[in-house]
């Protein structure tokens, strides 16, 4: 056989000089009828005869019958011809071209153009195949090149037509393609094994749809009378893969016609009307529903996956009865998509993109990924039309399979009868696939639920009579390509690589528009992604509450996870701990995915959570919710324009690395000082800067949380994360890991930011339920919650009812009026939402919104009382961080961020200092040295040496001797802690209460030089420090003793005596193993009066009263008593002198009249603190005694 052709351009029946644009041959100047004026003058319109038959007698016979067919198809229409008659016109006798495309002489750059648009790759010294016709490879070209967006003709109102993110780009495209191109509703592309096999699948669209057809299987070439209308048939030597195919054809049909849909159509499909009732045609059924809903993507059920993918299933039941149904998974061979977006999809990725070449289920993940995702209520399932697959391997009895066979590029070949179609990576493909995606949670494709399913399809019009429209409708939606790239940016990473080579990106954005818009992307924050993190273990009714306040709350336009984490309840029975997972399970969330993560063993609360988040990215937040907090209906609203002004790197001025979050929660209560606490006043309401995180609901960064969990990994396994002079160290360490990160914001100078809403309104609160770390209940419980539980934000209340609050005016600049809905809104350009700018649909009138509600139980005369000015409400001015009112962990005013920044001086509760006077017994100091260097509460020793004429001991800190062997114990005169010296200018027993500058820590411990008190004992009495009472002097029960009314008459009046009475009341505690903050040394050497500093260096006694009557002065209350016995090493003192007791009653007298104004500050101490090990510490932190 010889080929014989005849081309628009050139001819094959000139010579190669005719070939030039000069000696073009217009077949649209010709008679030769419609079906050559729909062929593109850049194509060939081929016939076969034998190939015995000379060149010039074939051509001959080509030009007759090339005059014969046009003259028969001058009598037929052609296309859709007339409207009125769609249905009717299925002429079948109509000849049409059969394009059969060939290389025999292709150049190296031929090959490599097909090759670029095919996605593949051919070895440069490859041999073509036998060539059965020749074809113009000017046709072919980039489809990127071809198809342009036709941009600002939609007139549907719901789509953006201005991206916030292309402010400086041009948003108009060019021009329109296929303006001069005849236009067609629908053109079908697709593969065909035979000729028949195309023929049939065209024919059930009644020839109404333009169709080309790639064969790729037989040669057999039926005769053009048996051709339908409207079919063209390709050819090509080379053998292209089902992939291939399809980007050859999308890019012939887009020659030829202005095809708004292009129909990726399989060539063994069976199509049908799914109601056996509808007489319509199923080209009319398919352009009626198009022009009704005008999707971007549309396909058909599949119903393999209906049957056996339970998500598919529920979706199916939930839409069964429905035209349409928003699409999820599909079969991706039988796909419409809109012009405007089909080279997003064709040619098919991956082409090699991270390493990945595929041709069909690799391009099944990457179009059932981004179809539904990117496009929501634009992409449809047509539930009207389904299909069946006549020929299926699922089909073929396993003996009747031919063995599988892997070609090169790692294609499966499971019958040779079919394509080449499955790929042997599918699931590393779809893990590389999930890997882009902002949302890691974000279930996608055929794993799609109800859930994810957060958007309707609506149709374009009311009506749903449809009439087939006019050539080149102007008003048929399309998608503009910033709307695309918004949409596509909201789900994906569009630098991953799976995006690489995509012609629809390459060929509608520029490098420069590109890099401006993801720039602009960051520098706006609109990357971020919010995960939302709920932790519960066994609380039914408060899960259910928060799930109920979560699922009323404001949708944003934002990608939302909701991950709840299930802890190991030990204590529950094995089927309630199974029937709370089965109801956790079932949860849905209208913002977003929802996931469970089981724990099979328990965490507790503080590890479940530290272990929750390990942020992606930086555009990654999490919310973190416990199960006894419930939301506002705008916490979601308040997340996002927060992290919009001080999270994301928005503006300048606003954004600081030393903010780490937001609280959602409005703090009415300072938990470092255990006290009622009110916000910074502020002129606009504005929110302020707190030293302190929260965990009744806070928003935190991932850089932020990162840098937190790096620096909570270097920590000891025992470390207790204290804070200097708080409450909150009574938190214990195993269960709080709020307690944690109070310390890591005070070292590194972090701070959250906080809502200082009028009425103290809140975007969460707690509504304090027993749970892990509380355990009060009964009126003590009540106490707690009127103290902690704040009323949430509810716009839409107060629109209706009114504030019964100053902040009436505050709440009616910040509301935002959407139909029956109040939205927040606290940042004033709105260029940040989704705002149409003509419409001004977002903020409709004041009086609209009245309407609206008039058939809601929320009318109200009260609402009228807002006044009608709301038409465009003032937002609240959020100013940058710096310029917010700053508040430190001390729950106390600051003028500057720096001063938040405590670094090492953060650990000054960590340990303690040993305080030591010596006089005479320097001789024994070394043996004390040795007891107290090895307790592990210890910083270091302060020996404050009195005796001038004696010289301290020479010993040394290095840490380990050099000849201590392997059991790396210290030698002689070797300690593990610093050990400082001080030799004093006086001998003066005041000296032991000195500041020195070589006390590092705020907690001292005083000790007597003759005495060797146990390490439990101190350690017991340093937690009651730095929990409770480290305001307060803690001492022993056997170093208590007490005050008495003094003996009057004779020469002398005792007004008060000091006594060691047996009793269980206790005033004073002697210095040895005394526990008191380092504040109290400078309070006695420099503030109380030197003349009483004078009475004890005249008596040589008396300091430890004064420094009793000091302390319980300042607290107003007696020592802290701890109930654990010891005994001294009895080497005599000042005490065995008969005189000491006198002399003591004489001083306290003293101190009385002269120091404090004639009043006892002494107070009597009835709490007895037994020292029991472990501690059985209330949630309150207090010991309870038995």
């Amino acid at each position: 056989m010889l080929a014989y052709t005849t081309k628009g351009r050139c001819g094959m029946l000139m010579d190669r000089k005719a070939r030039e644009p000069s000696a073009k041959f217009d077949f649209r100047r010709t008679s030769f009828g419609h079906v050559v004026d729909e062929l593109s003058d850049n194509y060939c319109w081929t016939m076969m005869v034998r190939r015995k038959m000379g060149r010039v007698a074939a051509t001959c016979a080509a030009v007759l019958l090339l005059f014969a067919v046009a003259l028969i198809t001058q009598c037929w229409k052609v296309g859709w011809g007339d409207v009125s008659s769609l249905e009717s016109e299925t002429d079948s006798s109509q000849s049409v071209a059969r394009l059969q495309a060939a290389a025999i002489n292709q150049s190296k750059d031929d090959k490599s153009e097909l090759n670029e648009i095919s996605g593949e790759e051919r070895p440069e010294d490859s041999e073509p195949h036998q060539a059965i016709v020749s074809f113009d490879q000017a046709a072919i070209t980039d489809p990127g090149e071809i198809v342009k967006e036709e941009e600002a003709q939609a007139v549907d109102e719901t789509q953006e037509s201005f991206s916030p993110y292309a402010q400086g780009l041009p948003q108009e495209s060019e021009e329109p393609s296929g303006a001069n191109l005849p236009w067609r509703h629908v053109c079908i592309i697709g593969n065909a094994q035979r000729e028949d096999d195309a023929i049939r699948s065209h024919n059930m669209w009644d020839s109404q749809f333009p169709s080309f057809w790639y064969v790729w299987g037989d040669t057999d070439i039926a005769k053009s009378g048996d051709l339908p209308a409207n079919i063209f048939v390709i050819r090509t030597p080379d053998k292209k893969s089902w992939a291939q195919g399809l980007a050859y054809l999308s890019n012939l049909a887009r020659r030829n016609f202005d095809c708004e849909y292009i129909f990726t159509h399989d060539d063994d499909l069976e199509f049908k009307n799914k109601n056996n009732d509808d007489t319509q045609s199923l080209s009319v059924s398919l352009s009626s529903l198009l022009l009704l809903y005008q999707p971007a993507v549309a396909a058909f059920p599949w119903s393999v996956g209906d049957a056996t993918i339970p998500a598919m299933t529920e979706l199916a039941n939930q839409y069964n009865g429905e035209r349409v149904a928003p699409l999820t998974g599909f079969d991706s061979g039988m796909i419409l998509y809109h012009k405007s977006i089909v080279d997003f999809f064709v040619p098919y990725s991956p082409r090699g993109e991270g390493g990945f070449h595929g041709n069909w289920s690799l391009c099944a993940h990457f179009i059932n990924l981004f179809a539904p995702l990117t496009f929501r209520e634009h992409a449809i399932r047509i539930n009207s039309i389904v299909y069946k697959n006549l020929i299926n391997i699922d089909n073929v009895p396993r003996k009747e399979r031919k063995k599988v066979k892997i070609d090169e590029s790692g294609l499966a070949i499971h019958a040779e009868s079919r394509h080449p179609y499955e790929y042997r990576f599918n699931n590393a493909f779809r893990q590389f696939l999930s890997n882009g995606l902002r949302n890691k949670y974000q279930r996608w494709g055929r794993e799609m639920t109800t859930y994810d399913v957060t958007w309707s399809i609506e149709p374009v019009t009311d009506s749903e009579e449809t009439e087939i429209p006019e050539i080149r409708p102007a008003n048929h939606r399309t998608f503009n390509r910033w709307m695309v790239l918004d949409r596509l940016a909201e789900i994906y990473d569009l630098t991953h690589p799976v995006l690489s080579k995509n012609v629809w990106l390459k060929s509608k954005f520029s490098e420069v528009e590109l890099s401006t818009y993801m720039n602009n992307r960051r520098l706006l924050g609109g990357d971020f992604r919010i995960i939302i993190h709920v932790f519960t273990m066994n609380r039914l009714y408060s899960l259910n509450r928060l799930w109920l306040s979560i699922n009323k709350a404001n949708q944003i336009n934002r990608a939302i996870s909701i991950l709840i984490h299930l802890d190991f309840d030990n204590s529950s029975e094995r089927e309630q701990h199974i029937k709370y997972l089965k109801h956790l399970r079932s949860l849905s969330s209208k913002h977003g995915p929802v996931s469970l993560q089981v724990n099979l063993r328990r965490k507790g609360l503080r590890n479940n959570i530290l272990d929750a988040w390990s942020p992606i990215d930086n555009n990654e937040y999490a919310i973190f919710l416990e199960d006894d907090v419930s939301v506002s209906p705008h916490f979601l609203e308040y997340a996002e324009q927060m992290i919009q002004v001080y999270l994301s790197p928005r503006r300048g001025g606003a954004v600081s690395s030393s903010c780490i979050g937001v609280s959602l929660y409005n703090q009415r209560y300072d938990e470092v000082n255990d006290r009622e606490w009110e916000p910074p006043v502020s002129e606009n309401n504005e929110p302020y800067i707190l030293q302190m995180p929260q965990s009744w609901g806070a928003v935190y960064s991932a850089d932020g949380w990162s840098d937190f969990l790096k620096w909570y990994t270097t920590l000891p396994t025992d470390f207790n994360p204290l804070v200097p002079n708080s409450m909150t160290n009574r938190w214990p360490a195993e269960k709080s890991w709020k307690k944690f990160l109070i310390r890591y914001m005070l070292m590194k100078g972090k701070y959250l930011i906080y809502p200082n809403l009028p009425g103290g309104l809140s975007l969460s609160t707690n509504n304090l339920e027993p749970g892990t770390n509380d355990r009060l209940k009964g009126k003590a419980l009540e106490e707690m919650r009127q103290r902690f539980k704040v009323p949430l934000l509810d716009l839409k209340s107060i629109a209706t009812h009114g504030a019964n609050h100053v902040g009436q005016s505050f709440y009616k600049q910040i509301s935002v009026f959407e139909g029956t809905r109040v939205k927040l809104n606290l940042i004033p350009d709105t260029d940040f939402f989704d705002v149409d700018r003509e419409n001004s649909s977002v903020q409709p009138s004041y009086e609209a919104y009245m309407d609206r509600l008039s058939s809601f139980e929320y009318q109200d005369e009260t609402i009228k009382a807002l006044g009608s000015d709301a038409l465009h409400p003032k937002s609240l001015f959020l100013p940058p961080a710096w310029k917010l009112k700053k508040v430190n962990y001390k729950f106390s005013t600051v003028s500057e961020t720096k001063e938040l920044l405590w670094g090492e001086k953060s650990g000054a509760f960590d340990k303690c200092t040993l305080m030591i006077q010596v006089y005479d017994r320097t001789k024994t100091i070394l043996e004390r040295l040795k007891f107290y260097h090895t307790f592990h509460l210890l910083d270091s020793i302060v020996v404050v040496w009195n005796n001038l004429n004696a010289t301290p001991p020479v010993i040394s800190t290095a840490p380990w001797s050099k000849k201590s062997g392997s059991k790396r114990e210290p030698s002689k005169n070797q300690f593990y802690i610093p050990i400082h010296f001080l030799r004093q200018k006086k001998n003066s027993i005041n000296n032991r209460y000195i500041p020195f500058p070589e006390i590092k820590t705020d907690c001292i411990i005083s000790m007597d030089d003759d005495w060797d008190m146990p390490h439990d004992h101190l350690a017991y009495a340093i937690q009651l420090f730095q929990g409770d009472f480290f305001n307060h002097l803690i001492g022993f029960q056997h170093q208590g003793r007490v005050h008495l009314p003094g003996e009057t008459g004779g020469d002398e009046t005792k007004a008060w005596k000091y006594s060691t009475e047996n009793s269980k009341q206790v005033s004073i505690v002697l210095p040895s193993g005394a526990v008191f903050h380092r504040k109290y040394l400078d309070m006695y050497t420099n503030h109380i009066p030197a003349h009483a500093r004078e009475k004890v260096d005249e008596l040589m006694n008396c300091e430890d009263i004064l420094f009793n009557m000091m302390i319980a002065n300042a607290t107003q209350s007696g020592p802290v008593v701890v109930g654990l016995f010891a005994k001294g090493l009895q080497m005599g003192g000042l005490w065995k002198n008969p005189s000491h007791f006198d002399k003591r009653s004489a001083c306290m007298s003293y101190f009385v009249e002269h120091v404090f104004g004639g009043k006892m500050p002494l107070r009597y101490t009835r709490t007895l603190y037994k020292g029991v090990w472990p501690s059985q510490v209330s949630a309150a932190g207090v010991v309870h005694l038995s």
